[in-house]
């Protein structure tokens, strides 16, 4: 057993000792978050990846609906919107294999989001400003003999937006809350 328990251990230490061979890159998003990306690495591991587009969402959530004398509607169910907005990230990368056609990395890690977004309703369409938290995972191909990589990857989240509107006569802040996922696709130009 312990034989097993420190091959695992020089195992994982010797895929974290990989570092990776680019120093930057920017590209676009394509899947249900559309834009374009910048990731660059801060140190061999810590990964910067910012994010600007848009997107088209369906979930499930909740409105709640408040006046000066608190909750006066609530409502759940499935909310369909589109985004625009900014997603920094923090990301962990390491190499889990390299050959002479392709490097593979795996990234995980989380950010912040921001932005403005727009339910999508038969009747009424009010714009709103949004943020939220999400986490981020997934993996990364680099071209070796291309200045390219792909990436695809994961990013589930929570999301809120609010935005005043009349309600019975009153003015009501509705504050939408949701959760907030993306599934992307990002191909990128490396700087070396």
């Amino acid at each position: 057993m312990k034989k097993v328990l420190f091959g695992a251990v020089m195992l994982i230490i010797a895929i974290s000792a990989s570092a990776q061979s680019y120093k930057a890159s920017f590209g676009v998003n394509v899947g249900s978050f559309n834009g374009l990306s910048y990731k660059g690495f801060l140190t061999d591991h810590l990964v910067l990846q910012v994010d600007l587009g848009v997107n088209l969402e369906g979930t499930y959530g909740q409105v709640d609906l408040y006046t000066d004398g608190g909750v006066v509607n609530s409502t759940s169910g499935l909310q369909t919107f589109y985004t625009c907005e900014f997603n920094p990230s923090l990301l962990y990368q390491s190499e889990i294999k390299s050959t002479d056609v392709a490097s593979i990395s795996w990234f995980a890690g989380g950010g912040l989001n921001a932005g403005f977004m727009n339910k999508l309703e038969l009747k009424k369409s009010y714009p709103t400003f949004k943020w939220g938290l999400h986490g981020i995972g997934g993996v990364e191909f680099q071209l070796a003999k291309a200045p390219v990589t792909f990436s695809l990857d994961f990013r589930p989240g929570y999301g809120m937006g609010t935005n005043t509107l009349k309600f019975e006569d009153k003015h009501a802040t509705a504050v939408n809350s949701f959760f907030d996922w993306k599934a992307v696709v990002g191909i990128r130009y490396v700087f070396r």
